[in-house]
């Protein structure tokens, strides 16, 4: 069993302008929780409790998933998401992975 999943947050300009603290807080919070999950002694017996899967699909999954845990995202990521975008049909032209960033996060 193969799960492919990219979650990003994304915010309009107009937000990190007027709200930068806000959009802070969320970051913040949401790389928090991914550090303790990534770490917690239960965190298998949690997805299986919560997800209808086997152990064997779970332990996989689990290990073979990145977490945030920073301010940074990868540009290959980031160029391989507006490719298969623009292969559907979702966005007419690519951008530089750079002019999608926010100013407190890197590219890696």
């Amino acid at each position: 069993m193969e799960l492919n999943y990219l979650i990003q947050i994304v915010a309009s300009n107009q937000i990190l302008e007027q709200h930068p603290e806000k959009v802070e807080a969320i970051l913040k919070t949401i790389n928090f929780t991914c550090k303790q999950f990534m770490t917690a002694d239960n965190s298998i017996d949690m997805i299986l409790a919560n997800f209808d899967m086997k152990p064997e699909d779970a332990l996989a999954w689990f290990y073979s998933t990145e977490w945030n845990t920073d301010y940074k995202v990868s540009e290959k990521m980031l160029e391989n998401v507006m490719y298969s975008l623009k292969k559907i049909g979702n966005i007419v032209k690519e951008v530089k992975p750079i002019d999608l960033v926010w100013d407190m996060v890197s590219l890696k």
